[in-house]
């Protein structure tokens, strides 16, 4: 689990350095800004969608609504979703 928490730090990380030195217009830009990351007791959780096997007679809307509602149950809060891959974090 530690690795998909560093990736996605690594990732966000990215993602942060792209927004905050883009160049906006022919505006001087100050120096670089260090940016730190820190999970503060964070944990994350990657769900694939793909890989979710459907319950019974429930649809996949109701499977994927059943987990969701679980993992709710349990402190996990839904972060953001890559392609099939769903991210939460609690």
């Amino acid at each position: 689990m530690k690795t998909k928490t560093t990736c996605f730090n690594a990732v966000l990380a990215g993602l942060l350095a792209l927004l905050l030195f883009t160049p906006a217009g022919n505006a001087q830009q100050p120096g670089p800004v260090p940016v730190v990351i820190t999970s503060r007791g964070l944990q994350y959780k990657v769900v694939d969608m793909s890989q979710i096997i459907m319950s019974g007679n429930q649809s996949a809307a109701g499977t994927l609504e059943t987990l969701l509602n679980n993992l709710g149950a349990q402190g996990w809060k839904v972060v953001s979703t890559y392609g099939s891959l769903l991210i939460l974090s609690r």
